[in-house]
């Protein structure tokens, strides 16, 4: 399964990258021409500042600067959404279903267990108690695969002794692979664990599928298997391993730190059938425009596929040491097809014109009551007496 990591951390890792290689060998620092044309393709050529810190890390690797670079962040961002979408990451989390739709014998598997059933390499029933026997067969050890393992964590080495303990402590489905014996050829640059070819490869719109790049992915440690972050990777060319390598820490190596084998020109058994392998088998699925694929030279002279990843997120070392390997296919402008669109600009608001304040209005002073006149006085009126008429009763008394 392939988890993508944020933009924010990838940044981060390169920017940490970056300043151990230049504290390390302050003259791989770009110089301001280089900073300048870094900035240029980041802005202009990919949209965003944030790719700097990789190409900034890939130029002081190089010792120049190369127009074409695409960080991982840019491919998660834009290519892979764009142009494989979810179907890299689903094809890539089954490993039976890889098997049966890519059609090949490649795959050394030798047992599965799928929603807790457990079947054989064929797709037939294995009881529970049987599948120990089954898979290991002569082989001392295997390779535990998790589906649902984040790139870095899928493929474990185990043994029969723990083969029970890490079978039901492994969640989800899995796989058992039983990979063959290395090439001795390659012995002293992998003490004790498999060297995997890492071999990227793309698929144009209506064209033949073909190789990107490739590299030779050590393991470091005494490790079973070589995991980012820890291991050496090696630049690979026409079957040859073309410069000095690089290891963890993204320092230069010229020899194998454990062994001491000089890299540099060393010949890789089993390269070409490797690329012509993994460009047929990318071909019988167009629906994918990007495939990682991790292939094992065996001591017989074949080759086999120990993984696949067909949502490649990874690609740094691959890039450094031997990019730009993705130009010419106009991912570059994908970007600038998936930008929204930026909203018409409003007509400028006419500018403000300052109106002083009026002046303050008052009511009109209120009108002076006028003054009360002068009482006038009149002569009396005479009174006149009044004649009053006493009722018949009264008058008879009277």
């Amino acid at each position: 399964m392939t988890t993508i990591p944020s933009a924010q951390s990838q940044a981060a890792q390169a920017e940490r990258a970056y300043a151990a290689l230049v504290a390390h060998e302050p003259q791989r620092r770009p110089d301001a021409a280089a900073e300048a044309a870094i900035r240029a393709w980041a802005e202009e050529g990919l949209g965003s500042a944030r790719f700097i810190p990789w190409l900034r890390l890939w130029t002081a690797v190089q010792g120049r600067f190369r127009e074409g670079w695409l960080p991982d962040s840019y491919l998660a961002r834009h290519v892979l959404p764009g142009l494989q979408g979810g179907a890299g990451r689903r094809l890539g989390a089954s490993r039976m279903l890889a098997r049966r739709i890519l059609g090949t014998e490649l795959m050394p598997d030798r047992a599965y267990r799928v929603r807790g059933f457990w079947l054989d390499r064929a797709g037939r029933a294995i009881a529970p108690e049987t599948v120990e026997k089954a898979a290991f067969g002569r082989a001392a050890t295997l390779l535990l695969r998790r589906d649902s393992a984040p790139r870095g964590q899928v493929l474990t080495r185990i043994d029969r002794e723990c083969f029970a303990r890490e079978t039901s402590a492994a969640a989800g489905d899995l796989t058992l692979i039983a990979p063959p014996a290395p090439d001795p050829a390659l012995a002293d640059l992998a003490p004790g664990g498999l060297p995997l070819m890492r071999l990227v490869t793309v698929k144009p719109e209506g064209e033949a599928a073909r190789l990107a790049g490739s590299l030779l992915r050590l393991p470091m440690d005494g490790a079973a298997l070589p995991r980012p972050g820890q291991e050496i990777a090696l630049p690979l060319a026409e079957g040859l391993v073309s410069g000095a390598g690089l290891g963890p820490d993204w320092l230069p190596l010229a020899r194998h730190p454990e062994s001491r084998a000089p890299f540099e020109g060393r010949a890789l058994p089993g390269h070409a059938a490797a690329e012509a392998a993994c460009r047929a088998l990318h071909d019988r699925l167009p629906h994918l425009t990007l495939i990682g694929w991790d292939v094992l030279p065996a001591a017989d002279g074949k080759i086999k596929l120990i993984d696949w990843d067909p949502g490649v997120t990874e690609t740094g070392a691959l890039q450094a040491l031997s990019g730009p390997v993705f130009a010419g296919l106009g991912w570059e402008d994908l970007w600038r097809d998936q930008a929204p669109a930026r909203a018409p600009e409003a007509a400028p608001k006419p500018a403000l014109t300052l109106v002083p304040d009026p002046e303050p209005v008052t009511d009109p002073p209120p009108a002076p009551e006028p003054e009360p006149a002068e009482p006038t006085l009149q002569a009396p009126q005479p009174i006149r007496p009044r004649r009053v008429t006493l009722p018949r009763a009264l008058r008879r008394r009277a």
